[in-house]
């Protein structure tokens, strides 16, 4: 379990970084069906909206994916990567780096 919520918040990372904000929320539930603790996990990203009853703009949770499982959510969390590389999202940092050095 350790080295898959390594790999989930290395992914999480990358994604960040490409500019794309996600975030992961954990919880933890007694199941008494299976008499053990359950762990649950919600992706989600920001989304700004206008709410009338305040007349001014606001932020929300824009749910992505709810699972209780950590290999669902690396998948998702992969699947989002790919298409972000495929769509040409993804910052190329090797520029950027050949600047830094000259």
């Amino acid at each position: 379990m350790k080295s898959l919520n390594g790999k989930m918040r290395k992914l999480q990372t990358a994604i960040i970084k490409n500019g794309l904000v996600v975030k992961i929320n954990t919880y933890q539930f007694y199941s008494t069906d299976q008499k053990r603790m359950i762990t649950g996990y919600r992706l989600m990203t920001p989304y700004l909206y206008y709410s009338k009853k305040y007349h001014e703009y606001k932020t929300g949770d824009f749910e992505i994916l709810h699972t209780y499982s950590v290999v669902d959510l690396i998948y998702c969390l992969l699947d989002i990567y790919r298409q972000m590389q495929e769509w040409g999202v993804v910052r190329d940092f090797t520029d950027e780096v050949e600047e830094w050095e000259t």
